[in-house]
């Protein structure tokens, strides 16, 4: 370059340019390291509170009385399970009728209802804590997902049974089931409006 030359505008123009612009570049390094750092706390701390419901999942004397229970029960019904996991209706009211007819009557001979409630609010805290991300959606996904599922649609009946009464009654843990779209039912059970019915 050329003495004539001037360096581009963009660039420092002075030694004391360079410096002060290499006192930029560490700010900035330095700040996005931190929000790196601090982000990276927030997850770690969100995989201890998922390890942590797991830990109170596997622990708490009234939830491990719950599970034991309806593993034994249900797990001594194989045939009814089998029955329902083989509906097929082309109407989904019907299938819905069906199952119920199937499950509400053992529910009350047996009288499972605790047992069913005090998972329901166990898996009804576990989504609140996803859901303001104090939990890691993955973390308590892999350590719930399964189990959540087949409980949740065993027990749709009793649910939605419960929300003739207490209107959107377990929609935390349907909404970890079944995702955004659950999320919009519940929101249709608290404002009144009827539920989309499927054909």
């Amino acid at each position: 370059m050329s003495e004539n030359q001037q360096k581009p505008a963009f660039l420092p123009q002075t030694f004391i340019g360079w410096v002060e612009l290499h006192i930029k570049i560490i700010i900035v390094c330095t700040t996005l390291a931190a929000i790196y750092q601090y982000f990276d706390v927030k997850q770690e701390n969100r995989v201890k509170q998922s390890m942590a419901e797991r830990k109170k999942f596997n622990e708490d004397e009234k939830l491990q009385a719950a599970y034991n229970r309806l593993a034994e029960v249900w797990g001594a019904r194989q045939a009814v399970i089998q029955q329902i996991n083989q509906l097929s209706t082309a109407n989904r009211d019907e299938q819905a009728k069906i199952q119920a007819a199937i499950v509400l009557p053992i529910v009350e001979k047996l009288h499972l209802q605790k047992d069913i409630k005090n998972l329901v609010d166990f898996f009804d805290q576990l989504q609140i804590c996803v859901q303001h991300r104090i939990c890691d959606r993955a973390v308590a996904e892999a350590f719930f997902g399964t189990y959540a599922r087949s409980f949740y649609q065993l027990h749709q009946p009793w649910i939605i049974q419960q929300r003739k009464v207490i209107p959107g009654y377990a929609c935390p843990l349907q909404v970890f089931v079944e995702g955004r779209n659950a999320a919009a039912q519940c929101r249709n059970l608290f404002t009144g409006q009827a539920l989309p019915k499927h054909s």
